[in-house]
Parts: C-alpha cells; structure tokens; sequence
C-alpha cells in the first residue's frame, strides 16, 4: 500500500502508507512549530494534495529555520523532512534558490536524495 502525493493530480511521490503518513505528520509538526501551513491535503482515498503555493512556503521556512543555526541536533531533526520536501518541491516544478551556502549544500544533497524516493 502506497501514499501517493499529488500536484494538479500529477504523482510527485508515491511512498510506502507509513512513510507518507510520517512525513505529512513530520511536515504538519513543523508548520505548527514555524507558525505556516504546509499545504498538504490528505485525501479520503488515501492520497495526498499538493497545494503547490503554499507548499512552496512552507519548504523555504524549513530552509530558513535549518540554515538559522550550526546547531548539529538541530540539523539532524530537520534534515530527513527538509530533503523529502525540497524534491516534492522540485518535481512540481519549484526550486528554491540558495541564500548562502549552507543552504547550497542542502538543496544541493537533495538531488541525490531524490534518488532513493
């Protein structure tokens, strides 16, 4: 069983059901925590939409917060559901340009991450 999230009904991930779900409950912490909203929509058919506007906010306030710190635990607690976010992002056509280079370095590893979604 899968958890398919969709952009204008367009596949841009299509993960196992417990991965989805923790992510859009990872992503849904993060929103609460950052004062946004992610732009995730669960679906009664057991898939995902993509608010692609907003999603795309929600994305670069994760980038923000990351980049705000060399702070290493913070770094780790952000990573996983930054990298997941950043190639949902970019497979519904967004990009983010980079601020500095710590945010280079990451979306950049995001490109390999896509890899293994």
């Amino acid at each position: 069983m899968s958890y398919t999230f969709e952009i204008d009904g367009e596949c841009v991930w299509d993960p196992s059901l417990r991965t989805g779900q923790w992510y859009l409950a990872s992503a849904e912490a993060a929103a609460a925590f950052l004062g946004c909203q992610t732009g995730l929509t669960p679906q009664e058919d057991g898939t995902c939409t993509v608010n692609f506007a907003t999603f795309r906010v929600f994305v670069d306030a994760v980038l923000q917060f990351y980049s705000s710190t060399r702070h290493p635990v913070q770094h780790a607690l952000t990573r996983g559901l930054l990298l997941t976010s950043l190639v949902i992002l970019e497979r519904g056509g967004g990009a983010i340009t980079p601020r500095s280079p710590r945010e280079e370095e990451v979306i950049s590893a995001a490109v390999e991450f896509s890899r293994a979604m």
